[in-house]
Formats: C-alpha cells, structure tokens, sequence
C-alpha cells in the first residue's frame, strides 16, 4: 500500500509541473488575485502530491524497531528544534505585543501604528539557540516525543532569555 501513496504522489507533482508549464500565459483562476500564472488547482495538486510523498516515505518501515518515523533521530531532533524555534519566534512577537502595549498606556491620544518587529529582532534568539536546544535534549533525551514533550520545547523557546541569562557576564 505504501508503494501506491509514492506512485501517486509523484504523478501528482508531475502533473502539476505539467499543468504550470501549460498554463504559464494563462490567468483563468490565479492563486491570490493576482496574475502570477500559478492556478489554484495546480498549487492543491502540488500541495496534494508532497502530502502523498511524505505519508508514503512516513510508512515505509526501514528499520526492525518499533519505533515511529517521528521518533527517529535526525528527525525527532528536527521536530524538536523547529517547535523551540517557533516559541522563540512567540517570545519576540509577544515582547513587540507588550512594548505597543506599554506605548499606548504612556501614550493615551497616539495611535501606536504596526508592530515594531525587524528581521534581526528574529535572528537575535537564534544565536542562542544552541545552548537552548542543548538543554533542551538533555532533558527529553529519554522521553517519547509526545504532547509534554512539545510543550516543554515551546516553552524552553520561549523562556530562551531566562536559559541564557545566566550566562551573561556580571
């Protein structure tokens, strides 16, 4: 059975490059209003056809344990490292959140305007992240990837200055 998600998948994405070359000059239903030439229906069967790809390669057993694809180490670390990434990336949308908050409460007649988020306030937790993702697989290197376990990673992301902070220099 698994063989036959990998067959279809690869059509599907064949398919779609087929239908993208086709319809290049076309704009009968573009994707987001605008003339880009990429049809909706090519982006869902591209979507559909690496969905297929990927339950396919997830089914196929290589290996004689028990475990799950998930559980695998390249890529239960992966998994790992993007959810800490995603609560670093919440803490600094949240820190932006508070400082708009902060300015409207000093500020009562101004209107604050956008979010004030540069590309390097998100660089910034990930030079760190090392040593967040160090402690990180140290405490669940014996767990099973599960819900505590993402949990934990998302918080250990998001409390990466608390980890830090005791590096700094006094």
């Amino acid at each position: 059975m698994t063989y036959w998600y990998l067959l279809f998948g690869f059509a599907a994405l064949l398919a779609a490059a087929t239908l993208r070359q086709q319809s290049a000059g076309a704009s009968i239903e573009t994707f987001g209003g605008r003339e880009s030439g990429f049809r909706l229906g090519n982006i869902l069967l591209g979507i559909a056809g690496v969905a297929l790809l990927v339950v396919g390669f997830a089914s196929v057993n290589v290996t004689l344990s028990s475990e799950t694809w998930y559980e695998r180490s390249p890529i239960r670390e992966l998994i790992l490292f993007g959810v800490m990434a995603l609560g670093m990336l919440a803490r600094m949308l949240s820190l932006s959140i508070e400082n708009r908050r902060e300015f409207k409460k000093k500020n009562p007649g101004k209107t604050p305007g956008a979010l004030d988020l540069d590309a390097w306030d998100l660089v910034y937790p990930f030079l760190s992240s090392s040593i967040c993702f160090g402690a990180l697989m140290q405490a669940t290197s014996e767990e099973h990837l599960g819900a505590l376990t993402l949990c934990f990673a998302f918080q250990n992301g998001f409390f990466w200055q608390t980890i830090v902070g005791g590096a700094k220099p006094s």
